[in-house]
């Protein structure tokens, strides 16, 4: 059984990959839990059947069942055995692995990296048996501000899960404003920390006095902590944004808004074919037939001009959406549509949903795009999701890079004859860095090494033209060692600061390709390092694993191999346009 400790200011992401990496039973415990010397070995057994859930909270000397919360200053009871409550109903959280793993990735789903994950990861199981306590023990006791607190988070979090279509728990009303939770708190602490020796020599009514102040105590530290519950459950509902018009509604018919030109535009035709493969009518409004006018407008330098174009391509949208019949819009990066078309469509009864597939820091219009849309899901995690918070757009799941399944579907090449290449754009930063390696039989891809390639690079430029996505794919295959170096704005060389993956990551992945990746933040969330997948970050751990790799095909192979099995099973366009649907919460 694999051992792995929670926090919630951990990173949900990395536990997931962990989770998923590994197969057999997984056992999570919070930040002050521990096993006891054999606990592990009684636990195995039952932890093949079902999950067992705890909580980070340790064991202070009174349980509230009901509510499966602690509070700390009742330092003898008046009930239960030997003066105490017996067994915690939370203890630790067990299981088989692929289970744990679906119920925090419907957690995350719903709260989103950033949100309160450690309860939503408890709110997405069923009930199930609790693990004794005397497998674990905790070495810190949370005071009753602490464990309110907690209640209060819960609430919150439930509110968001409800807000998500999850709904794992009836919901909580609003509280009553006239009472207070520490007033009830304060009450039942008062009556528990009776001693029990006073209350054993006294009757009330015939019957032992012991058990009524027993069951005060229980019912007001009970109604102290539903009442923070559903406090902080009122007040995530009071604070969300309004859910998005399509919850829960069967809404089959979609267009998919693609950019004139750049790299999104196979992620919107990968979109569009995804879609039609979970049920959906797709129409397509693609003003891509104009990228030789884009390119015109673009290299003229004329700003009017590039206004005027894309003034017509947003009017083209427009009409192409008004003539059709689509109950909702999937809408690209770099899609001609201003804030202002945006706001037009939702005001028209269309719900809006945008993929935002680039860099926040260099396409800072994220910031006008987000508030005019029903739901803005970023391709970006880490500190991106904080700022969409703050914009009050948060709470969207992170909709990472992904793959087509043509690639996936494709063999690995048996013959590659190309010892190491490069296809990608000659961005600063990678013009850097691989002058360093021009030493090395590189071949660089791409438009635009033609014009930006240094005269180190020059000699190792093999194509500067526009290769369609087979050509790419075809190129990974034949490829012994491919680079792949995601472009930075703010550094020469790998980005210390880099956290999103690139869409080409997840495509040499599924040609079953191998490939040096810089390493990015947000690699381990997505590929286990050194199993699946090789990265580097700086140029001498580069030089040292092309020499390694390129004369080692057995490694190459077992690497790539494992990579391709990890975009088959997570990382296509069909599971990613799924967890959009699910989060939208529209029924196809």
């Amino acid at each position: 059984m694999r051992v792995f400790r929670i926090s919630e200011t951990g990173d949900p992401e990395a536990l997931l990959a962990a989770l998923e990496s590994g197969t057999g039973s997984a056992l999570l415990l919070g930040p002050d839990q521990e096993a006891k010397p054999g606990g592990l070995e009684a636990l195995g057994s039952a932890a093949e059947a079902a999950p067992l859930w705890a909580p980070s909270d340790p064991h202070p000397d009174l349980i509230l069942d009901p509510i499966q919360a602690w509070l700390w200053e009742a330092r003898l009871p008046p009930f239960g055995p030997e003066r105490r409550p017996g067994p915690a109903p939370w203890q630790g959280l067990a299981g088989p692995s692929a289970l744990l793993a679906e119920a925090l990735r419907r957690g995350l789903r719903a709260v989103g990296p950033e949100g309160p994950w450690v309860a939503a990861l408890a709110a997405c199981l069923p009930a199930v048996p609790a693990v004794p306590e005397r497998w674990l023990f905790q070495s810190r006791l949370p005071g009753p501000e602490e464990v309110l607190e907690r209640a209060r988070l819960r609430g919150r979090c439930w509110a968001a899960l409800k807000r998500a279509g999850l709904d794992p728990r009836s919901g909580a009303p609003p509280a009553p404003e006239a009472e207070d939770p520490h007033a009830w708190l304060k009450a039942g602490l008062a009556l528990a920390a009776v001693p029990a020796g006073v209350l054993a020599r006294t009757q009330v009514s015939g019957s032992p006095a012991q058990g009524l102040v027993a069951g005060l105590a229980r019912a007001c530290l009970e109604r102290s902590l539903d009442l923070a519950l559903r406090l902080g459950y009122a007040r995530a509902a009071a604070e969300a944004p309004p859910a998005p018009a399509a919850v829960a509604r069967p809404l089959r018919r979609v267009a998919v808004v693609f950019p004139a030109y750049g790299g999104s535009l196979n992620l919107a035709r990968r979109s569009a074919e995804a879609l039609e493969r979970l049920g959906f009518e797709v129409e397509r409004v693609d003003p891509s037939n104009r990228e030789a006018e884009v390119g015109r407008a673009q290299a003229s330098g004329d700003p009017q001009a590039w206004r005027r174009l894309e003034a017509s391509l947003e009017t083209e949208c427009l009409a192409a959406l008004a003539a059709g019949r689509a109950q909702w819009v999937w809408i690209l990066a770099q899609a001609p549509l201003s804030p202002g078309a945006l706001a037009a469509l939702r005001r028209r009864g269309l719900l809006t949903a945008y993929w935002f597939c680039e860099d926040h820091r260099v396409r800072p219009h994220w910031r006008a795009l987000a508030p005019a849309v029903d739901a803005f899901f970023p391709m970006q995690g880490g500190a991106f999701t904080g700022l969409l918070r703050d914009l009050g757009r948060g709470g969207w799941p992170v909709l990472r890079g992904c793959a087509a399944s043509e690639a996936c579907a494709a063999a690995p090449a048996q013959i590659q004859d190309l010892p190491l290449t490069f296809f990608g754009a000659p961005y600063a930063n990678r013009v850097r860095l691989f002058e360093a390696l021009a030493d090395l039989p590189l071949g660089l891809y791409g438009e635009g090494w033609d014009r930006l390639a240094t005269p180190p690079l020059a000699p190792l430029v093999r194509d500067p033209g526009r290769l369609n996505e087979a050509q790419g794919f075809a190129l990974f295959r034949r490829t012994a060692v491919n680079l792949n170096l995601h472009s930075s704005p703010t550094t020469l060389g790998v980005d210390p600061e880099g956290d999103y993956l690139n869409p080409r990551t997840f495509e040499i992945a599924a040609c079953g390709a191998f490939q040096l990746c810089d390493r990015r933040r947000d690699l381990a969330g997505s590929f286990e390092e050194g199993v699946e997948m090789e990265a580097f970050s700086t140029v001498e751990e580069l030089r040292g694993k092309i020499a390694r790799f390129s004369g080692d095909a057995a490694a190459r192979a077992r690497i790539s191999g494992a990579a391709r099995a990890r975009v088959l099973r997570e990382h296509t366009y069909e599971r990613r346009l799924d967890e959009a649907v699910r989060a939208l919460g529209i029924i196809p």
